[in-house]
């Protein structure tokens, strides 16, 4: 990754932070935020297109690629890595198209909603919260995951579950938030429930009080310090 940055790091704009050196998404946010907060702005174009990474040709992609890279090496390690399939179930699948999303090559989407509103002073304030679409997926992700987990030892289960949230509250905590992050929190906790009543018939007459008093001892993650996108805006 290294190389390839220092092959294309010249051709992309100043506004460009995806998979860029010293820059991240929140760097990206408090960018528009500041634009926003600071200029004229009449309207704002978000677009995006569908499919986009799933339907790579590799065909023109190891073109372009030829076009900037000479090593041969080097284009043979990336087509190996871009046509490595993808496991689904258990199984391999042979990827004819596309990108493997997740990967230090595929994109990193935003996944926020922007809305207007005004700070303590009463001033005009961009804020932002998790967007619907990713929070129902996430849940979904959550879900599934635990389903697949019904006879794993609770012990190793657990702290999976808090990297989860942990990771999750890493990129989502920003300013004005918080409701959409203990939104977050308290549907994987009432997942998590359900998912210790199907683990056994035993855990069928788990209550919420029995419930309450295992989170006591073995407490969910919670949200910690806020990425500040007006200061780092500033």
């Amino acid at each position: 990754m290294i190389i390839l940055e220092r092959i294309y790091e010249v051709d992309f704009c100043d506004t460009s932070y995806g998979f860029r050196p010293k820059r991240s998404c929140h760097m990206a946010l408090a960018e528009l935020g500041k634009i926003i907060a600071t200029k004229k702005v009449n309207w704002i174009s978000d677009a995006d297109i569908k499919g986009f990474f799933d339907n790579v040709s590799h065909e023109k992609r190891g073109e372009l690629l030829r076009q900037c890279i000479g090593d041969p090496r080097m284009l043979q390690l990336i087509e190996r890595f871009l046509q490595a399939g993808v496991m689904i179930e258990g199984r391999r699948h042979e990827t004819d198209d596309g990108v493997p999303q997740g990967s230090v090559l595929s994109p990193l989407f935003l996944g926020f909603t922007h809305y207007c509103g005004q700070s303590r002073a009463n001033r005009f304030k961009l804020k932002r919260r998790t967007a619907k679409k990713k929070l129902k997926a996430k849940l979904q992700d959550m879900k599934d995951w635990l389903r697949s987990r019904l006879i794993v030892p609770l012990r190793e289960v657990w702290p999976l579950v808090n990297a989860k949230l942990t990771g999750h509250f890493q990129y989502y905590n920003v300013n004005d938030n918080w409701p959409s992050l203990e939104k977050y929190r308290r549907l994987v906790s009432r997942l998590c429930f359900r998912w210790l009543r199907r683990r056994s018939q035993k855990g069928k007459t788990l209550s919420w009080s029995d419930y309450y008093q295992l989170l006591s001892a073995h407490p969910l993650a919670t949200p910690g310090r806020i990425t500040d996108l007006i200061a780092m805006a500033k």
